[in-house]
């Protein structure tokens, strides 16, 4: 089975203040599933994530994202973030 992440959810996950963070960790920590991320709304997170939580909070979560199993869909074609990473660091 695949689980999608969407924003809300990746948002409860970062910010402890959110009414669902405490049943959303609960779910996040008894995943089993391939997890997918799409690479819209991974730039739609970090964005909410540095204008709501600070510059520092996506940092902490895009490293915890670059270590973890989640695949990074984009159109047509699927990747880990680490694969990402490593092509935009590349490019810097």
């Amino acid at each position: 089975m695949t689980t999608i992440l969407d924003t809300s959810f990746l948002l409860a996950t970062v910010n402890s203040k959110d009414n669902n963070h405490r049943p959303v960790i609960d779910v996040v920590s008894n995943l089993k599933e391939k997890l997918v991320l799409q690479m819209t709304v991974l730039t739609e997170i970090s964005y909410l994530i540095v204008s709501r939580l600070g510059h520092h909070k996506m940092r902490h979560f895009l490293a915890e994202l670059v270590k973890s199993n989640v695949i990074i869909e984009g159109i047509g074609n699927s990747r880990s973030l680490s694969e990402v990473s490593a092509e935009i660091s590349g490019i810097c």
